[in-house]
């Protein structure tokens, strides 16, 4: 494939992908023929192979332009689910405390108070085993309630049942695997 048409199809596919929008003006010749390491000529070959195509458009002294003309096909709109609005929660869902009884007040007025006194420090990156505080207590609590005796190096937090069973399940499986699940069972996994 003559050079100029590899650099005519990188130009289409920027074009294509949204990299160069409708209305970008383009290096002239000369300065991409020179970035390029090609004759001036190739990079003029390029743009006029874009040009009779109808992906670029030439303004004179103005440059060379990504055409104004080019329509893209929009993507279908994204469905409800996927759009940030969340269908209405079923009654006895699984993980889903009854949301009738949360007590929304109170709760903005504590999240309210403690986002007041927060420091620079509580909005960076936490350990991600968890919250030192809550290893130490989930530790004492093992110990007292079920003589069990850990470090709390050894305990760390996740974002609920699927999320540890989806961790457990990566770190003790290897690809090919089997595996069995209870049935009825979380629906997540």
């Amino acid at each position: 494939m003559p050079r100029y048409q590899h650099i005519a199809r990188q130009l289409k596919t920027a074009i294509e992908q949204g990299e160069l929008a409708p209305g970008t003006r383009l290096p002239s010749s000369r300065t991409w023929a020179q970035e390029l390491g090609v004759s001036r000529a190739t990079v003029e070959n390029a743009y006029g192979e874009l040009v009779a195509q109808g992906w670029l458009e030439r303004r004179g002294q103005a440059g060379t332009f990504v055409s104004n003309a080019l329509r893209f096909e929009t993507a279908p709109p994204i469905p409800a689910v996927f759009a940030g609005e969340s269908p209405e929660p079923k009654p006895f869902q699984m993980g889903l405390p009854a949301l009738d009884l949360f007590p929304r007040e109170k709760w903005a007025r504590v999240m309210g108070r403690r986002l007041r006194t927060q420091t620079r420090f509580d909005l960076a990156l936490g350990d991600v085993c968890g919250e030192a505080i809550l290893r130490q207590a989930i530790v004492d609590y093992l110990r007292v309630s079920r003589s069990i005796e850990c470090l709390p190096e050894q305990v760390f937090i996740t974002s609920g049942y699927a999320d540890s069973m989806r961790l457990i399940l990566r770190t003790l499986s290897v690809p090919g695997d089997s595996m069995w699940g209870e049935d009825p069972g979380f629906p997540l996994i």
